[in-house]
C-alpha cells in the first residue's frame, strides 16, 4: 500500500530512496551490505528475494564482500589488535591494576 505524498514522514522518504536505492544499485548495496560485521545481513537477503534482485548478482556481491572485503578487514584488525607493541601495552595496564596476574 503506497501513502500519499502529502502524509509522508521524512523516515518514510528515507526508506523509500532506500528501496529505490537498492532496486537501481543491487550489486553495489548488497556488497556494502556484506562488507561489514553486520548480524543484520539476512535482511539484506530477505529484502532482495522480495525485489526479485537476481541470484547471480546477489550472490557475487554477496561473495566479494564476505570473502573478500569481510575478511582483510578482520585480518587487518586482528594484526593490529595483537601486534608486540599493543600487547606490550595491555600487559602493562593490566599489571597495573591485578600485579600478580600480569607476572
Amino acid at each position: 500500500m503506497e501513502i500519499p505524498e502529502e502524509e509522508r514522514t521524512s523516515l518514510d522518504n528515507f526508506k523509500l530512496k532506500g528501496l529505490v536505492f537498492l532496486r537501481e544499485h543491487a550489486f553495489i548495496t548488497v556488497l556494502l551490505a556484506a562488507s561489514i560485521p553486520n548480524p543484520l545481513f539476512d535482511l539484506a537477503g530477505l529484502t532482495c528475494g522480495h525485489f526479485q534482485i537476481p541470484f547471480c548478482t546477489f550472490f557475487l556481491s554477496t561473495f566479494i564482500g564476505k570473502a573478500i572485503n569481510k575478511v582483510s578487514i578482520q585480518v587487518i584488525f586482528m594484526i593490529i589488535a595483537f601486534s608486540k607493541e599493543l600487547l606490550a601495552y595491555y600487559l602493562k595496564i593490566i599489571n597495573k591494576f591485578a600485579p600478580s596476574i600480569g607476572a
